[in-house]
């Protein structure tokens, strides 16, 4: 009996959920000369185990099986049906009133769009694997983070090692506009600081966000991204972002944007009820040193459970 109840209580220690996606895409780049279609599914599962109220564990595992370009990065031929699980996400949290600290391995996005780094809708460690120590907190109308982390050494990152730093911070001057700023360091072959200033704005059911970005880099060093997200109703939203990145301007090419490249980012998302949702992309983009362009369609459907 001593035994069960034991069971019992680390059983309601353990927390876990998860999704399951299924998407069809369809990629475009002249440049790369790759013009395919196809599908990707997708499996997450989130494992947290609460020691008290302070101290957790984490974990994720993901899956993903595709005859399209993997989330994971891979050298197999796009075309032939691959299966990839990996434990990507681990390490552990520690809460202490408004702050949070997370150590282990995780993704992270920096700038409040994304614009500077982002490996967040990554899966597998090659790349979503960031290994780091970030501390975020709140202090009244203002939210801050801070992170000391560095990538694996794969071909994702050119077979070299990414370190970074950095601080962010974003303030509410009023309940419907925000400013945020964010400065990070990075360091590979060279290092380079970048500076990113996002202004957002609320008009009804309308939210607009300018975010632009600058690298110590000696040329093609800067960013901007503009988004117009609407939302008719509580479960349909419409979103359009006009974006610039140049090569030398985020952190290792990661951002949520594409590196060097200019263009339009077309979204519509349909939320069926807490668990099930659609979400549609369409990218198109050209090449901002090279003659070329890049257009991806991306239609997926999400469960949660």
């Amino acid at each position: 009996m001593l035994m069960m109840g034991g069971n019992a209580l680390a059983a309601e220690k353990l927390n876990f959920d998860g999704e399951r996606k299924g998407e069809y895409i369809h990629q475009k780049n002249t440049v790369e000369d790759f013009n395919k279609g196809g599908y990707r599914f997708t499996t997450l599962l989130n494992f947290q185990y609460d020691f008290d109220k302070h101290v957790s564990a984490f974990a994720r595992v993901a899956a993903q099986t595709a005859n399209i370009k993997h989330d994971f990065y891979t050298t197999r031929e796009n075309g032939s049906e691959d299966t990839k699980v990996a434990l990507d996400h681990y390490g552990l949290i520690y809460k202490n009133a408004n702050v949070i600290y997370t150590l282990g391995q995780q993704s992270m996005g920096i700038g409040q769009q994304g614009i500077m780094f982002d490996n967040t809708g990554n899966i597998g460690h090659e790349i979503a694997g960031l290994q780091a120590l970030k501390v975020e907190g709140s202090a009244g109308k203002v939210d801050w983070n801070t992170y000391y982390g560095q990538t694996h050494k794969t071909a994702a990152f050119d077979n070299k090692i990414v370190r970074l730093y950095g601080v962010g911070a974003k303030v509410a001057l009023t309940d419907a506009t925000s400013v945020g700023f964010d400065y990070a360091h990075s360091k590979s072959d060279v290092s380079k600081n970048h500076y990113a200033l996002n202004v957002g704005h609320t008009i009804g059911k309308l939210d607009l966000e300018l975010e632009g970005l600058r690298s110590s880099a000696a040329n093609d060093n800067s960013a901007f991204v503009f988004s117009a997200t609407y939302k008719p109703t509580k479960k349909d939203s419409f979103g359009i972002s006009l974006h610039r990145t140049e090569q030398n301007a985020d952190i290792a090419g990661m951002t949520a944007f594409e590196n060097d490249q200019r263009g339009l980012l077309y979204k519509y998302s349909h939320t069926f009820n807490d668990r099930l949702d659609l979400g549609v992309e369409y990218m198109d983009n050209s090449y901002i040193s090279k003659p070329g362009n890049y257009k991806a369609f991306a239609a997926a459907v999400t469960y949660r459970f």
